[in-house]
């Protein structure tokens, strides 16, 4: 059975499966993260049952996730439906969503926005497309108001429109990718996971550190403010370790 990473204080910024792109969260916070050595990372944060422990519970975890990768991947060619079933049982029995559920379109000020799941009442919206769609390349799978959109502008403009729902998921099956309501940034921002280099390839470090980013808990409970939650705590922390680095770089200290 695979051992989750021992915390270190050494911050290695590199992930073989996770790519950091735009200003979602740093990566020396992610690092931190990776290392249960940032804010609300107690085994109690994750809903971890008393008598048990953060670690052999990830690792439990990594080896439904593999079982339920593997299965969706029989097939050479999985379908829309199969990836969706997937998607949904990834972040239900590995990710701890227990309230996901199917929806399908989203009517929000006379537009309509696909929306394949949702969890956490809502606050968590998860777009899905096949393996044979790109996330960012436009899928003939989506629910269609006459625009076709990829799976993660779909997700993006749901986001951005939508102020109950500040971070989602989209998937196609092989990345599973994190975003935020962006609408006041110029350029892409997400975190995405290579779910086929961490099954295939045995990346259980960074299965662990994708665990310890987007589980159910760090959403958020139902019925709190957006903003209430780990996620968002932790991209605050590092916007500020950021720029208070930047400051001791320009005064020379």
């Amino acid at each position: 059975m695979p051992r989750a990473p021992r915390k270190s204080h050494a911050a290695a910024l590199a992930f073989d499966a996770i790519t950091v792109e735009g200003a979602v969260i740093a990566p020396a916070m992610l690092a931190r993260i990776a290392q249960q050595n940032a804010d609300r990372q107690l085994d109690s944060d994750y809903s971890i049952p008393k008598g048990l422990t953060l670690r052999d519970e990830i690792a439990r975890y990594f080896r439904i996730g593999q079982a339920l990768f593997n299965e969706l991947f029989i097939s050479a060619t999985p379908s829309a439906a199969a990836t969706t079933r997937f998607v949904e049982a990834l972040l239900r029995d590995v990710f701890g969503f227990g309230d996901i559920n199917r929806t399908g379109m989203r009517m929000l000020g006379g537009r309509a926005y696909p929306v394949t799941l949702e969890a956490c009442g809502g606050r968590v919206p998860v777009v899905v497309v096949p393996p044979g769609d790109a996330i960012d390349q436009p899928s003939p799978h989506l629910p269609s108001d006459g625009r076709r959109r990829s799976g993660a502008s779909a997700l993006q403009d749901w986001l951005n429109a939508n102020d109950s729902a500040l971070w989602g998921l989209c998937s196609n099956g092989e990345n599973l990718r994190l975003l935020r309501d962006n609408s006041s940034l110029t350029r892409p921002a997400f975190i995405e996971a290579d779910l086929r280099r961490i099954f295939e390839g045995e990346a259980f470090a960074d299965f662990a550190a994708l665990w310890l980013l987007i589980h159910a808990s760090r959403f958020g409970k139902p019925g709190t403010p957006s903003t209430d939650c780990a996620l968002e705590h932790w991209r605050e922390a590092g916007g500020k370790a950021g720029s208070a680095a930047r400051e001791r770089l320009r005064d020379g200290g």
